[in-house]
């Protein structure tokens, strides 16, 4: 009965230094298309968070300058979501320290991703197996990232130029005091994480 009220009494102090989203409020966590976790807390002050998914529980510790540590749990109590963010003093089944400026980017199947990089331009995009424990492919992207089956698709910038008739916004990109760089819109496959063209190149802005 002690132990009951304790757990209880430890979740309303919790709550009221976390924000909780239900299950019918989930979203995707990073990349389109990742699972929704059935269950996330964020702490309001620390920025750190806690997504419970079917298999995994992630959490994350935000750095003092930019990017977070990645902790990843095997779920333990497969009935309550809630109590995987309460009972986190066991040994992760993986981690990946902080680099610098990297975060999670949402969890597919057997693998989560990761986004790095302190600008809105080119950033970098990583996977991680989860069987693997550690980063097992990287690679730079502009703009949106999105699961879609067994692959990943993303624009990814290019060193060929593409025709500038075929970019309506050049002229006022420059008059901005920008430039034009180009990204193909690229597939990776998840199994064997080949990469293949997704599309014709498409001109972005470059600061």
């Amino acid at each position: 009965m002690k132990l009951k009220f304790s757990i209880v009494a430890l979740l309303l102090i919790l709550s009221s230094q976390t924000s909780f989203i239900s299950a019918q409020q989930q979203q995707n966590v990073g990349a389109l298309g990742t699972e929704k976790p059935l269950f996330r807390q964020t702490g309001k002050n620390t920025g750190n968070a806690c997504y419970v998914y079917k298999k995994y529980v992630v959490m994350t510790v935000s750095s003092d300058n930019t990017g977070e540590d990645i902790k990843i749990y095997k779920r333990k109590n497969l009935t309550d979501a809630r109590k995987e963010c309460v009972e986190n003093d066991r040994t992760p089944y993986m981690m990946l320290k902080n680099s610098g400026e990297s975060y999670f980017f949402g969890l597919t199947g057997d693998k989560f991703l990761t986004d790095s990089g302190t600008s809105a331009g080119v950033r970098g995009l990583g996977i991680v197996g989860l069987t693997a424990k550690k980063i097992i492919f990287s690679t730079p992207y502009q703009g949106s990232v999105k699961v879609a089956g067994s692959a990943i698709v993303y624009d990814k910038p290019s060193d060929t130029k593409g025709s500038l008739k075929n970019c309506p916004n050049e002229q006022r990109w420059t008059k901005e005091g920008g430039s034009v760089g180009w990204v193909r819109p690229t597939r990776i496959n998840l199994t064997t994480l080949r990469e293949t063209s997704a599309g014709q190149l498409k001109c972005v802005y470059v600061e």
